[in-house]
């Protein structure tokens, strides 16, 4: 029937096959009828086991095994009424355990206990290797929550059709219920929330992709052949004669040497691939000598991830969600930031991360405090193992900011102060070192501390000959002040400040910087709300031969240098 259903969505909308709804629903109910169901099946004929013409012999199968399905279902005081009027009168050895559980009567709430564990890890580890594919997800606690939220949505059903039914009657008594029922939802999803904060019990992890989908086939094909054997063991068969003529005899011992070697050999890879998807323990490719620059497409927002030749990590900015268009034509001014779902932080920045099969981000680097560029931490944080922070500014007064560093302190982050004039040397001791300069902004003694657009952070890192200029979101004024310090501003490549408005990239600006390539992070200008790059700042790199590439318009922009060389290769080509 579970083969029929499929077929027939199937054959309603083939497209479903890819969805990861039907996916993980069919591997759900696949794991219930594969083997959730024979295994119960087996157990209980293991444990309410006795004599009978049937099956006059005891299980076959190991003792372990014997002995916790006696505990769950053998029936001493049934037994111990039958031998009162049998004719025939004789004693089992059954486990002690089984016998007092049974006899202060505890054995239903045990069973029902240890079934609702059983179901749920056997369904938990068919749906791991879609969990991690999909959502990147190891929640160990999910074992017990199911049961623990399956209790509690059970019993919230008849408190809620108590409610009813006493609002029918008088309706001052179906308050009682109903604020049962409530404080029931709350108190679920409290404990959802509170077991899955836990980084041992529930925690992200990257996903596998390209020969490492071979994980996956693996662990299933362990999976399958160990429903099949569950499905041919038969306990309460007699025991093989051995009466067979030699010949057959060698036959059916090596035919039995065969099956234990495989369900052995099963079991291994079944132990070895489980931790590999729980643990993937690969590193990340690092091309020897190569720096990497990634900048992702967020939508009008900017994020970029910096891998240094050791593997070291830097994430500089992390993208966020902007609310509604409001009415009337887009202008240059940034709307007030709505929340969305799914968030930026998670579905972008968060996957792409995990696409470089990274578990760990050594700094995370807010260039200000604008949700287009930092809220997108808050996933980030939430989802990775982060090494440290670095903070040019503290604005408290400002939410969003106090929501990420509560985030951060919450998880024992170490934060960092950095100022302008400091040179940070990245990664472990290598040739060429790379460092980044800290230009701007300069001190402040503004109370309350503010982290707007002009006090973006900018770094000019430097790899051998090369350097890369990231300028945040700094306009005219942070430009000026720059182009008249004495700081070395010569880059070779450019983000471009602001996402392109007219605010910034202003001619004495580019003058001083002297880009040989510029990336531009925002929406694709024909779908996003800006239209950025501003036609004049476009012109601007126009006239220069400066090649201009764009988020919005060809995706993931990665820069890859050995110091000497540059190469810039845009997803969407």
């Amino acid at each position: 029937s579970l083969g029929i259903a499929a077929l027939v969505l199937l054959v309603v909308n083939p497209r479903q096959l890819f969805s990861p709804s039907f996916q993980l629903s069919f591997a759900a109910a696949g794991s219930l009828a594969l083997l959730v169901a024979p295994l119960i099946a087996r157990l209980h004929a293991i444990g309410t086991w006795r004599p009978t013409p049937e099956h006059p012999y005891p299980p076959q199968g190991p003792e372990t095994i014997r002995r916790w399905a006696e505990c769950l279902f053998w029936d001493e005081r049934t037994f111990q009424r039958e031998q009162k009027t049998s004719p025939i009168r004789f004693r089992l050895e059954k486990a002690s355990l089984a016998r007092t559980l049974n006899r202060f009567r505890l054995q239903p709430l045990v069973r029902a206990l240890a079934l609702s564990l059983l179901v749920s890890s056997v369904v938990q580890l068919a749906m791991l290797p879609l969990m991690i594919e999909y959502f990147h997800r190891v929640a160990l606690i999910g074992i017990v929550l199911n049961v623990i939220v399956g209790a509690t949505i059970a019993l919230l059903g008849v408190v809620a059709v108590s409610a009813l039914a006493l609002s029918l009657w008088k309706a001052h008594l179906a308050a009682y219920p109903a604020a049962l029922g409530r404080w029931l939802t709350d108190a679920t999803v409290a404990s959802s929330e509170l077991a899955l904060r836990s980084p041992t019990l529930s925690f992200r992890i990257p996903d596998y992709s390209g020969a490492g989908v071979f994980v996956y086939i693996a662990y299933w094909a362990a999976v399958l052949y160990l429903a099949h054997r569950l499905h041919a063991w038969r306990p309460l068969d007699p025991p093989a004669a051995h009466t067979w003529p030699p010949l057959i005899a060698r036959r059916r011992e090596r035919i039995q040497r065969a099956r234990r070697w495989a369900l052995g050999v099963a079991l291994v890879l079944l132990a070895l691939n489980l931790g590999l998807l729980i643990t993937h323990p690969f590193p990340p490719p690092r091309p020897k000598g190569w720096l990497r620059l990634h900048f992702l497409d967020v939508g009008h927002g900017d994020a970029a991830l910096l891998e240094l030749p050791d593997g070291t990590t830097m994430l500089v900015d992390a993208g966020g969600e902007i609310g509604a268009t409001p009415a009337g034509m887009p202008g240059e001014e940034e709307p007030e930031f709505i929340e969305d779902r799914p968030p930026i932080g998670e579905v972008v920045t968060s996957n792409f991360l995990w696409s470089r099969r990274l578990k760990r981000i050594d700094f995370l680097v807010p260039t200000h405090a604008h949700a287009d560029h930092l809220r997108g931490f808050l996933d980030v944080v939430r989802n990775f193992d982060i090494g440290c922070v670095l903070l040019v500014r503290r604005p408290w007064h400002d939410p969003l900011f106090a929501a990420f560093l509560q985030e951060v302190r919450r998880r024992r982050i170490p934060v960092v102060e950095i100022r302008q004039g400091d040179r940070l040397r990245l990664g472990r001791t290598m040739t060429p070192q790379v460092t980044a300069t800290v230009l701007w902004p300069p001190p402040s003694d503004r109370q309350p501390e503010t982290w707007e657009n002009e006090d973006s952070l900018v770094l000019r890192i430097q790899y051998g000959d090369v350097t890369i200029l990231l300028t945040g979101d700094i306009e005219r004024a942070a430009e000026e002040a720059l182009t008249v310090s004495g700081w070395e501003l010569q880059s070779d490549v450019l983000k471009v400040p602001h996402h392109g408005s007219r605010t910034s990239s202003s001619e004495a600006f580019l003058n001083r910087v002297r880009p040989r390539w510029a990336i531009l992070s925002a929406a694709d200008p024909v779908t996003g709300r800006f239209r950025y790059p501003h036609p004049d700042v476009r012109e601007r790199y126009e006239r220069r031969n400066i090649p201009l590439f764009h988020t919005g318009q060809q995706g993931l922009i990665t820069l890859m240098t050995d110091g000497r060389t540059v190469h810039l290769s845009p997803f969407g080509r």
